[in-house]
């Protein structure tokens, strides 16, 4: 098998090829994997144990912390890895994602799907590696070289072999202080929008159970309530699963599968299809309805839309979809707001049924999924403050795309050589 990355790009003839073993420093832990560690072992505290979920596109997610004592560290003969240290995750996905292992305030371990990368600082500078093995034409080459029948990893060896072209290091130093630039403001905005995010949630748990403004409440089987509300129920207040709409054969339609709708609840994408290509064996909605996935892990992870703009208004996609038509004494906002509370999905995952790996959430769940109830003017209200948080939400996703976009198209021009940094100082080895 061809590992040479070189076959479908072009280089400046002044860069070096190695393979990525090769660009270790030679001592024996310069170039392994992490440890095999059980769930028996692992504890609330301890020695950290850094997973696959934590290596993120060129940063550290420290997030879903777990360890190991001291004395499974010592019978596991585990290996520790250190600030600064490249972590590069062999399992999807993506394959090949790398980071730099942060300052983590504790002793760490790594999981055995991490490969410890400790670079010869003479060849290469660590930043510079990490932008070269995101870049999005070796990580073809490396899910190339996966297998695995169910999830794709990449073998150490397979990873090991990898062949990639570098410049002089004068020049990986300002390349990786470019990238990393972009990097740093697309975390600025992640960290915007993780606030904004913050601030949404509870402000809908705040507006969706108590309201604007209210001083009198009332009892009722939700708890106190606003004295002017009412207690429904989705069932109630919506239709769910309509039948199909009727449309001739050759009309144009939109056909909408899982991936075209977000984990956080909106639509990002529609396909083009005739009505008689998806009228049988797909789930049917309109303009204004609210989909909901019902499968794990889909549903848990937040997918789902409101419907709006399909061709024709009408529109098929995967049947894991509920579908929700909600009628006149409700906004579809307002029932849409409630699907993606965090309760609301907390309660439907305790209500799936089905077994390991085909849970969904019932039909009856759905229905039954009892609300809160305000006259329709407050609804409007309470629509009207979370839309707002929406459309900031919406600003600071696009200046991400934006950002993400241009340095895609950068490392596509600078990683290649097509353009070439000006370097005229020496960089010192680190």
């Amino acid at each position: 098998m061809n590992r040479n990355i070189k076959s479908s790009l072009s280089y400046p003839q002044a860069w070096k090829s190695y393979k990525l073993k090769d660009l270790a420093n030679g001592t024996s832990s310069s170039f392994t994997d992490g440890d095999w560690i059980e769930s028996p072992y692992i504890t609330d505290n301890g020695i950290r144990l850094v997973q696959t979920g934590n290596i993120g596109d060129g940063h550290f997610k420290n997030k879903n912390k777990k360890f190991i004592s001291d004395e499974s560290f010592r019978l596991l003969k585990c290996k520790e890895i250190f600030v600064g240290d490249i972590l590069i995750c062999r399992l999807a996905d993506p394959i090949g994602r790398t980071c730099i292992l942060p300052d983590l305030k504790s002793r760490a371990i790594t999981s055995v799907d991490i490969t410890i990368f400790r670079p010869d600082s003479k060849k290469v500078i660590d930043k510079f590696i990490v932008q070269l093995l995101n870049f999005y034409q070796v990580r073809k080459r490396l899910t190339e070289l996966s297998g695995g029948s169910t999830r794709q990893r990449i073998s150490r060896s397979n990873l090991g072999n990898l062949e990639l072209v570098i410049p002089s290091r004068k020049e990986q130093f300002f390349i990786a202080n470019i990238l990393g630039a972009l990097d740093e403001k697309v975390l600025v905005i992640e960290t915007l929008l993780e606030q904004t995010n913050f601030l949404k949630k509870g402000l809908m748990q705040q507006l969706l159970t108590k309201g604007i403004g209210h001083t009198k409440f009332k009892s009722s089987h939700l708890g106190e309530i606003p004295e002017s509300w009412e207690v429904s129920n989705i069932g109630e207040l919506a239709t769910l699963n309509p039948g199909k709409i009727v449309m001739d054969n050759s009309d144009d339609v939109s056909f909408i599968g899982m991936t075209d709708v977000s984990e956080d609840a909106k639509l990002i994408s529609d396909h083009r299809r005739k009505y008689n290509e998806v009228s049988k064996g797909f789930t049917c909605f309109k303009d204004d309805d609210v989909i909901l996935a019902k499968i794990t892990p889909c549903f848990e992870n937040g997918k789902g839309a409101l419907i709006e703009g399909l061709i024709n208004g009408v529109g098929f996609g995967s049947t894991e979809f509920h579908v929700i038509r909600v009628g006149d004494n409700a906004l579809k906002e307002f029932i849409y707001y409630h699907t993606i509370s965090t309760e609301f999905r907390l309660k439907g995952e305790r209500n799936m049924t089905g077994s390991a790996g085909q849970r969904r959430v019932p039909r009856q769940f759905v229905e039954n999924y009892p609300i809160g109830l305000p006259p329709l003017h407050e609804q409007r209200k309470i629509v009207e403050i979370l839309g707002t948080v929406d459309k900031k939400l919406a600003i600071l996703n696009e200046k991400k795309g934006k950002t993400e976009l241009l340095k895609r198209g950068l490392m596509q021009q600078l990683l290649t050589g097509k353009i070439r940094v000006k370097v005229d100082e020496e960089v010192p080895i680190s």
